[in-house]
């Protein structure tokens, strides 16, 4: 959820190549004139996704909705349930939402809730999602993927196993049913071992959202090889075995944070900002904290899921921007400008390690500039960049302590997340 006046909100990861993504599921449907008017009752600035519901909602010169109640969870529902036609959703669904998460913000008193459509016996995958920014009984920022009514239709004539393997062959490789050595029920999912790619694979039933059409029955695959760097996740028709949807998860896998190249320097992530004007952006915030630790659905520790190091947090980093309305699309280098470098130790990691508060969230103060793409790209780690961690450090030649030369940490990069602000947020007192 971002707060009111918080553009763009991106995870940094390492980018690896991958193929592209694809979806092909249908066209992008457009908002009634019912729901147009609805959005406009509420003073909001609106965007639109391809199911023609709200993709964001706010309200640049107040809240959205006021007086709703002390209870965040209440406050969120009661959002939805009093605007039900501009999601498109009927009072049984509105009603029936499921609560995914409550997070309050880490400043203030703002609470981010989560609520997802199901359809019917099945999880509602990939859309579905409604997210309320909610502070004191006032909706300050919502957005969505919310599908609209709809049922769930299909059949299911395939295994998550032949789900599973269309999947993996549609990324390039060539595999039959031999290459599944065994499966397993875990958590919702069925868990496989390939003999040809390293690590657990997963397939599990779920409810894909189709523009227009409701949902269809489809499983959803992770076809994952830790050593290569490279993850897929797929929705794969039950009843025909086509591949409809597929996208790089690689940018949220930790179990391969190498930088390209094995060089920190230059890694980098561009948020394209909301809406289609330039904003005035007058401050940063980012964090170069570790992720949180990957669960199953049941709750459990993830077994796949590796350790991590904060020697592989960032440190430094430069940020650049560049203006669509002005400089053309924002593409590779194209446009972008120096708007902040930051200090050596923006990071400030010391001895014995670099310690998480050390990588907490921090804020930046950046020259006023309108912008539609901010990129922050890292010019360190902690273990390149502290002078604590470089050069001989004891008096051991086989024990070598040099952090640049000697770990592996040198050529990883691990960051939590990027917001651009153009104000203060309301939902930090």
């Amino acid at each position: 959820m971002l707060p009111p006046t918080a553009l763009g909100v991106g995870d940094i990861h390492v980018e690896h190549r991958a193929l592209d993504d694809i979806d092909i599921r249908g066209e992008k449907i457009a908002p009634t004139a019912a729901q147009q008017a609805a959005a406009g009752a509420l003073g909001s600035r609106v965007t639109w996704n391809e199911f023609g519901t709200p993709a964001s909602l706010i309200n640049d010169e107040g809240y959205l909705a006021t007086g709703l109640g002390a209870d965040e969870v209440a406050a969120a529902r009661s959002f939805v349930e009093d605007n039900r036609e501009l999601f498109r959703l009927s009072a049984g669904s509105a009603g029936g939402l499921e609560l995914v998460s409550d997070s309050p913000m880490a400043a203030g008193s703002g609470h981010a809730v989560i609520l997802r459509q199901r359809a019917g016996e099945l999880p509602m995958t990939l859309d579905g999602l409604i997210s309320v920014g909610v502070v004191d009984g006032r909706v300050a920022y919502v957005s969505s993927s919310a599908v609209g009514e709809g049922s769930l239709s299909g059949d299911q004539t395939i295994s998550p196993d032949a789900a599973w393997l269309a999947a993996a062959n549609e990324t390039g490789l060539d595999l039959d049913a031999n290459a599944i050595a065994s499966s397993q029920e875990r958590d919702g999912w069925t868990e496989l071992e390939v003999s040809a790619i390293s690590g657990p694979q997963r397939s599990r039933a779920v409810a894909l959202p189709i523009p227009g059409s409701g949902s269809i029955r489809a499983f959803e695959t992770l076809v994952i090889d830790s050593q290569a760097g490279t993850g897929y996740r797929s929705f794969v028709d039950a009843a025909s075995g086509e591949v409809l949807v597929r996208e790089s998860i690689t940018a949220q896998l930790a179990d391969n944070p190498r930088c390209p190249d094995g060089d920190v320097r230059g890694t980098q992530i561009t948020v394209d900002l909301a809406g289609k004007r330039a904003h005035l952006l007058r401050r940063i915030q980012v964090s170069a904290l570790l992720r949180p630790r990957r669960t199953l659905p049941s709750g459990d520790p993830d077994p796949t899921d590796p350790t991590q190091s904060r020697f592989a947090g960032l440190r430094r980093f430069r940020i650049e921007t560049c203006n669509a309305r002005r400089s053309g699309p924002c593409k590779g280098d194209d446009g972008f400008k120096r708007l902040f470098k930051s200090p050596k130790n923006a990071f400030p990691g010391g001895v014995p390690r670099p310690l998480s508060p050390d990588l907490s969230l921090r804020d930046f103060k950046v020259r006023k500039r309108a912008a539609t793409h901010v990129r922050l790209i890292a010019l360190t780690n902690q273990c390149t960049g502290a002078p604590e961690y470089q050069g001989e450090l004891d008096e051991d030649p086989g024990n070598p302590t040099d952090c640049s030369e000697s770990s592996a940490q040198a050529a990883e990069l691990r960051a939590n997340e990027l917001q651009v602000f153009t104000g203060r947020s309301r939902l930090v007192r």
